[in-house]
């Protein structure tokens, strides 16, 4: 009951996710002086928050039950599911898109490599702090100051792919003219 009660939630929040991010307003162009209807969020931000949390909802879910029956203490599961869970999201998911890039019609490129750049990092920078907070520096513990620096690594990352995405740059040359 417990795995079909959990399928159900992640479900749900996975569409309710969707229909979040996919929201559309109108919004008057001054310029042109007409309506257009342009998303709500940005795209990154979407990717980066509800998305990936919806995504990994199962994972974490599960590694919470198990967590509670534990008496507050972390199982088997624990955070090194969470962790090869979306490991394995980001591998395969990375690999759809190399084979269809490959395999597909046309060119393919990446439209803002900026992007990218700085979510892989900061994905394989929280891959390796989840390791070595859960093996090496404090084992089968998670201290609130950790707990804490992950979640502003997070923040970090949100804000840091948001300007990366609408084309920010805190170190743009000046043209030579």
């Amino acid at each position: 009951w417990c795995f079909l009660g959990i399928a159900i939630g992640s479900d749900t929040l996975m569409c309710a996710a969707q229909k979040i991010t996919s929201q559309r307003v109108r919004r008057l162009d001054r310029q042109k002086r007409r309506y257009t209807i342009v998303r709500r969020w940005n795209a990154t931000v979407a990717n980066v928050t509800l998305l990936a949390f919806a995504g990994n909802s199962p994972g974490v879910l599960f590694a919470l039950v198990e967590f509670f029956r534990n008496g507050m203490f972390p199982g088997d599961l624990g955070s090194a599911t969470v962790l090869g869970g979306s490991g394995f999201n980001f591998l395969a998911g990375g690999a759809a898109c190399v084979f269809g890039a490959f395999f597909g019609d046309g060119e393919k490129e990446v439209r803002k490599p900026m992007v990218l750049f700085i979510i892989v990092t900061f994905l394989l920078l929280a891959y390796t702090g989840v390791f070595v907070v859960a093996h090496a520096h404090t084992p089968d513990v998670v201290e609130w100051g950790e707990a804490c620096a992950f979640l502003a690594l997070w923040v970090l990352l949100t804000a840091s792919a948001y300007l990366a995405d609408v084309g920010w740059s805190c170190c743009r040359r000046s043209r030579a003219r």
